[in-house]
C-alpha cells in the first residue's frame, strides 16, 4: 500500500529551499505538498496510522505488536536525515488540527493524537560501552527532568512510577552487562530473569513516560545505523527486542545495502567453524541477512527516496531566504543548467536523457552547487565575468579530485594556468595520447604501438606537429577517439572535465578578442585555440558519413582540390574596369568559396602539414602554387574572419563586398544584425552581431553541429546538392541554450540560410560548377596515386622483410618509374615529387614509415600488379 503511493506525482512544482547547505532541511507541514519528499509523506503517514490502528485494535486480545518500524532509505547525501526529521516534525505538530498529517483520511480519529519526539539518535555515541538503549533511555530521562521543572504541579504518583521504571530498565541494563561467574548465586539468576523482562520493563516506562507528559505515542529517530558497521547488528537487535513497543514509532535513515553488508558480516563471523567446515556456504549467509532485514524492516514500511535522477526532471522552484529564486516551473536540471550559463556563459545540453556530468549525484551537493551557482555575482563579459568562471573551474576541479588522479588533476589545472592557447589542443591530445597508450603491448617499438590507433589519428598526435596546425577540429575528433576506447568511468569525467574547462577558454579568448585589446597575444588567443578548422581533416565520423561512390579523397564532395586560378579569372569577369561589381552571381559565387578554402595544397607531402612550423590556415596562398583545398567544414572557422579569408583571393575582395548590399557578406551581417537589435542592443555594430552569431565559444555548441552533421541525410547527388543538404542541416539554431535574457551572445547559424538560398539558385550552379570541378579526374587520381606510393613504400617494407631493404627500394621506384611512364600525362611536380621524397630515402627512414600508413583495403589489390609484387 505505502509503496503504491510513492508512485503520486505533484501537480504543483517541488519546492527547493537554498538556506546553508552544512545543515538538514526540516520541513513542517506546510511544506509537505511541495516537498521533495512528498511521495514519501504520502506514503509514510498512512502506514504509521494502519499501525497504531492495529494496535489499538490487538492491545486487548493478547495479540503480537506490529511491527513499528519504519526506514527512508537512501545513499549518502540524498536527503534521509532531512526527511526523517521532517517526519518526526509533522508528527509531535499533529495534535493542532491546522496542521495534522493525518486530516484527509476517511476518518479524523489520528487527527488530534499526539506524539513527543526524542532527539535523533547519533551513531557517533555508540561504542561497546554504550548501545543504543543508553542513549535513548539518557533522551527519555532528559525530556522527563525537563518537563518536571516546567510542571512542579504534575501528579506525584505518576512521576514516582516514572522513576520507579527507569529503576527497573536500569535494573535490567546492568544484569545484561554483568558476566556470569562460575560461582553463580540465587542474586545473580534473579538479575538475569530480570534481563529477560527487559522489554516488558522499558514498555512500563514509556507508557508512564507519555502519560506522565500528556502525550499518545513516542517516536523515536534513529540516523544512520549502517555507518557502524561493527555495532550495527547489535543495535538492529536492540530496536528490534525492546523497542518495538505498542506505542511507539522508531524511524530511521540508513542506506539498507550497507546494513544488509554488515549483517552478512555479523554472520560471516558467528557461522566462522560452520563456513570452515562447509557445513553452510556464503550464499546461506546472504539469504539470512535478507530474511533478517525483512523482519526487521518489512517491505511495505521502508520508502526509498526519490533519486536526484529522478528528480532532475521534475518541475522545481528554488527558494533562498523564502525568496524565490526561479520565476519560471523548469525542471531542476534545467534551472541548473540556466543558472550555470547566467552566471559562467558556460552551455549544457538538456536534451540527453542521462544527467549530465556537472549535476551531482546526490541532494547534498546539488544543493551545494546551487547555492554555490546563486551566490555568484551576475556574469559580464569583462571582469565579474572572469572571476565566476575561475570560482567555477575550481569547483569542478574540486568536484573531480574524488574520482580522477593526481597527475589528471594536475594536468587539469594547468590547462587554464600553465599553458599558452596555441599549444592547448597539442597539450592536451599528446596527454590523451599517452593514457592510451597504456592499453598497448609496452614491449612493442612506439611507432608499432601507434600505428594500431589508425593513419588519421596518428597523424593528429604526431610529436613533430607545430602547435599552431594542430586544430580544435583536431582535438575533437581525437576526444571522439578515446572516448571510444576508454574502459573506466573516471576517463569520462576526466574527458567531461577538458571540454568544460576548453568552453571556459574559448568564451574568456572570444570575450578578450571582442574587447579589442591591446595585447597582440589577447587579440590572437581564440584564434589560436581555434588553430584554423573546427571540424578536422582527420574527423572520421564525419568523413565516413560523406563519403561517395568516388573513392579518392581529392573528389570528395565535401573535401577536394580547387584551382585558385580560376577563382581569380571568374573575379574578373565579375568586376567592371572600375572594381564595382557587374555579375552579382559570379561575385556571390567567389565569395562562397573564399568561405569555404581551407588552405593551400602542398604537393610535397600534403598530410604533414601539421608539422610546418607556421598556421597554414592563415597563410597566404603561394604564387607558384594554384591549388587549395575547397572544405566545406572551413567555413565554421572563415566566417570568424572572414577579411583575413576574402582576401586570401584577392586583397580587395572584403572591401567591395562590404560596399555592396546584395553581397553574401553584407546579407549575412544583416541577418546577424537585425536579430541582435530586435533581442538586445539596438546601437550593437555590424561587425559585432556577425561575430556573437558566428563564433563558436562552447565544446557543447560544437558536439551539437558534429552530431548533426554526422547524423543528416546522406545524399548520391553532385556536390553542390551535398553541399546544400549539410547547408540545411547546419540552419536550425545551433546556439547557446536557456539564454533568453541574454541573447547578445546567443550563437544563431540562420544566417547562413543566405548561403543555402544563393546555392539553390539555377543561376549559380554554372559558375559554381566550373570552380568546382575545374581540376579534371585525371589529375586528382595521379596526385591520389602519389600519396598511395608513398604508403606503399611502408607497406612493402614490411610485407617483404626477409628481403634485401635496399633492393625492395629499388624495386618500389622501379615500379614508380613504369607507372608514370604509362601515364599520359607528363607533369614535372611529380618528377619533383619522386625525387625530393624517395631518391634520397634511407632504409631506416623507409622502415619507420610503416607508423604512417593508412587503411590499404583499396590500395593492395591494386599495388599487387606491380612487379615487385609479382
Amino acid at each position: 500500500m505505502a509503496n503504491e503511493q510513492l508512485q503520486i506525482k505533484p501537480d504543483t512544482p517541488f519546492v527547493f529551499e537554498i538556506n546553508d547547505t552544512t545543515s538538514e532541511v526540516v520541513e513542517n507541514f506546510e511544506k509537505k505538498d511541495t516537498s521533495i519528499f512528498q511521495n514519501i509523506y504520502n506514503g509514510i503517514f498512512p502506514a504509521i496510522k494502519n499501525t497504531l490502528e492495529t494496535y489499538e485494535l490487538n492491545k486487548d486480545k493478547n495479540k503480537e505488536n506490529p511491527n513499528n518500524i519504519f526506514a527512508i532509505i537512501g545513499d549518502r547525501g540524498a536527503g534521509k536525515t532531512s526527511c526523517m526529521k521532517s517526519i518526526a516534525l509533522m508528527l509531535s505538530e499533529n495534535n493542532k488540527v491546522e496542521h495534522s498529517v493525518f486530516a484527509n483520511f476517511d476518518d479524523n480519529s489520528f487527527q488530534k493524537k499526539s506524539f513527543e519526539v526524542i532527539e535523533s539518535t547519533d551513531p557517533s555515541f555508540f561504542n561497546k560501552n554504550k548501545n543504543i538503549l543508553d542513549i535513548v533511555l539518557g533522551r527519555l530521562f532528559s525530556r522527563f527532568e525537563e518537563e518536571v521543572q516546567r510542571n512542579q504541579s504534575n501528579n506525584i504518583n505518576k512521576k514516582n512510577t516514572v522513576l520507579q521504571n527507569f529503576e527497573n530498565v536500569k535494573h535490567s541494563l546492568a544484569s545484561m552487562e554483568k558476566n556470569v561467574c562460575e560461582d553463580d548465586c540465587v542474586n545473580q539468576l534473579i538479575d538475569l530473569s530480570a534481563s529477560v523482562d527487559l522489554k516488558k520493563y522499558i514498555g512500563e516506562l514509556i507508557d508512564s513516560f507519555l502519560d506522565y507528559i500528556g502525550k499518545d505515542y513516542l517516536v523515536i529517530p534513529v540516523d544512520d545505523i549502517d555507518l557502524h558497521t561493527l555495532y550495527a547488528f547489535d543495535m538492529a537487535e536492540q530496536i528490534r527486542k525492546y523497542l518495538a513497543q505498542p506505542r511507539t514509532i522508531v524511524l530511521m535513515a540508513l542506506k539498507i545495502e550497507q546494513l544488509e553488508y554488515a549483517i552478512v558480516r555479523h554472520y560471516l563471523d558467528h557461522y566462522k567453524m560452520m563456513l570452515d567446515q562447509k557445513i553452510i556456504h556464503n550464499s546461506n549467509v546472504t539469504d539470512m541477512a535478507v530474511k533478517y532485514l525483512i523482519k526487521l524492516i518489512p517491505q511495505s514500511h521502508r520508502f526509498p527516496l526519490i533519486s536526484i535522477q529522478d528528480l532532475l526532471n521534475e518541475k522545481i522552484e528554488i527558494k533562498n531566504n523564502k525568496n524565490i529564486v526561479t520565476q519560471k516551473k523548469h525542471t531542476l536540471k534545467e534551472i541548473i543548467i540556466d543558472l550555470i550559463f547566467e552566471k559562467t556563459h558556460l552551455s549544457f545540453s538538456t536534451s540527453s536523457k542521462d544527467p549530465n556530468l556537472i549535476i551531482p549525484n546526490n541532494l547534498r551537493e546539488c544543493r551545494y552547487l546551487l547555492e554555490f551557482l546563486i551566490q555568484m555575482g551576475k556574469y559580464s563579459t569583462t571582469r565579474s565575468g572572469k572571476y565566476n568562471q575561475q570560482k567555477f573551474i575550481t569547483h569542478l576541479i574540486n568536484y573531480c579530485e574524488k574520482s580522477l588522479t593526481s597527475d589528471d588533476i594536475s594536468f587539469l589545472k594547468n590547462l587554464t594556468t600553465n599553458i599558452s592557447a596555441r599549444n592547448l589542443n597539442k597539450y592536451i591530445i599528446n596527454y590523451l595520447s599517452s593514457k592510451l597508450e597504456q592499453f598497448t603491448d609496452p614491449s612493442e617499438p612506439l611507432y608499432r604501438r601507434r600505428v594500431l590507433l589508425g593513419s588519421r589519428i596518428n597523424r593528429i598526435i604526431s610529436l613533430r606537429n607545430s602547435p599552431y596546425n594542430v586544430s580544435c577540429g583536431d582535438l575533437v575528433a581525437f576526444l571522439q577517439y578515446f572516448e571510444s576506447r576508454i574502459f573506466q568511468e573516471s576517463d569520462t569525467l576526466f574527458t567531461f572535465a577538458i571540454k568544460t574547462l576548453y568552453s571556459i577558454l574559448l568564451d574568456r579568448t572570444y570575450n578578450e578578442k571582442e574587447n579589442n585589446k591591446k595585447s597582440i597575444d589577447d587579440k590572437i588567443n581564440y584564434d589560436s585555440i581555434v588553430g584554423g578548422t573546427f571540424i578536422s581533416e582527420s574527423d572520421s565520423g564525419i568523413n565516413s558519413h560523406f563519403s561517395s561512390n568516388i573513392i579518392y579523397k581529392c573528389n570528395r564532395q565535401i573535401r577536394r582540390i580547387i584551382s585558385i586560378n580560376s577563382l581569380k579569372d571568374n573575379l574578373k569577369d565579375a568586376l567592371d574596369s572600375k572594381g564595382n561589381i557587374k555579375d552579382l552571381e559570379k561575385f556571390n559565387t567567389i565569395e562562397f568559396f573564399a568561405l569555404t578554402i581551407s588552405r593551400a595544397y602542398t604537393f610535397n607531402n600534403d598530410e604533414s602539414f601539421r608539422t610546418k612550423i607556421d598556421p597554414v590556415y592563415t597563410a597566404e596562398f603561394p604564387n607558384d602554387n594554384p591549388y587549395v583545398w575547397f572544405d566545406i567544414f572551413s567555413l565554421f572557422t572563415n566566417i570568424t574572419h572572414i577579411e583575413q579569408s576574402y582576401n586570401r583571393i584577392d586583397p580587395n575582395l572584403y572591401k567591395i563586398a562590404q560596399k555592396n548590399p546584395k553581397s553574401l557578406f553584407s546579407l549575412m551581417r544583416k541577418t546577424c544584425l537585425d536579430l541582435k537589435q530586435k533581442n538586445a542592443d539596438k546601437n550593437i555594430d555590424g561587425n559585432q552581431a556577425f561575430s556573437s552569431c558566428s563564433c563558436i565559444r562552447n565544446f557543447d555548441d560544437l558536439e551539437k553541429i558534429r552530431y548533426n552533421l554526422i547524423n543528416s541525410t546522406q545524399t548520391e547527388d553532385n556536390g553542390i546538392d551535398t553541399i546544400e543538404n549539410i547547408l540545411v542541416t547546419i540552419c536550425p539554431n545551433i546556439k547557446l541554450e536557456n539564454n533568453e535574457n541574454d541573447l547578445y551572445h546567443e550563437i544563431n547559424f540562420n544566417f547562413i540560410e543566405v548561403l543555402y538560398n544563393f546555392l539553390s539558385s539555377q543561376k549559380t550552379k554554372s559558375t559554381f560548377n566550373n570552380i568546382y570541378e575545374n581540376i579534371s579526374n585525371q589529375t586528382l587520381n595521379h596526385f591520389n596515386k602519389l600519396n598511395q606510393f608513398t604508403q606503399g613504400i611502408a607497406l612493402l617494407t614490411v610485407l617483404n622483410k626477409k628481403s634485401d631493404p635496399q633492393k625492395i627500394k629499388e624495386n618500389v621506384l622501379t615500379s614508380i618509374k613504369i607507372y608514370i611512364a604509362n601515364l599520359n600525362y607528363s607533369n614535372t611536380i611529380i618528377e619533383d615529387y619522386i625525387h625530393e621524397n624517395l631518391e634520397d630515402i634511407d632504409v631506416k627512414t623507409l622502415e619507420g614509415a610503416y607508423k604512417f600508413a593508412r587503411t590499404y583495403n583499396t590500395f593492395i589489390d591494386w599495388l599487387k600488379t606491380l612487379p615487385v609484387i609479382a
